[in-house]
């Protein structure tokens, strides 16, 4: 298994899994599962193609909304929860065409 904790790393994983015979679709046996974190267009175009499985996304819309709600609530002198929380979610084999996600 592989986690990559950014997608960045996606192309230079990717050739090192190609150049070792190693870069095969999830229905393959020679798969080797693949966890990435960002939510980038790379990983989405991946899991679409069946090579990459899993990728967690931080959603950007509800952080922004988080922030300015907060931001606008300091603003005002209020009280604010310290442990605002994105949950974010998964895209993966079997979701990204529902969730119509593209990837940021």
């Amino acid at each position: 298994m592989i986690f990559t904790a950014s997608d960045f790393l996606i192309p230079t994983v990717k050739s090192m899994l190609q150049k070792f015979d190693m870069w095969h679709t999830v229905d393959d046996p020679n798969h080797i599962t693949w966890v990435t974190f960002d939510g980038a267009a790379d990983a989405v175009n991946e899991i679409k193609a069946g090579y990459i499985d899993i990728v967690s996304v931080q959603d950007a819309t509800t952080q922004g909304q988080l922030c300015v709600e907060n931001a606008v609530a300091l603003a005002k002198g209020e009280t604010v929860n310290p442990d605002a929380f994105d949950p974010g979610f998964e895209v993966h084999t079997g979701n990204w065409e529902e969730l119509g996600f593209a990837g940021y």
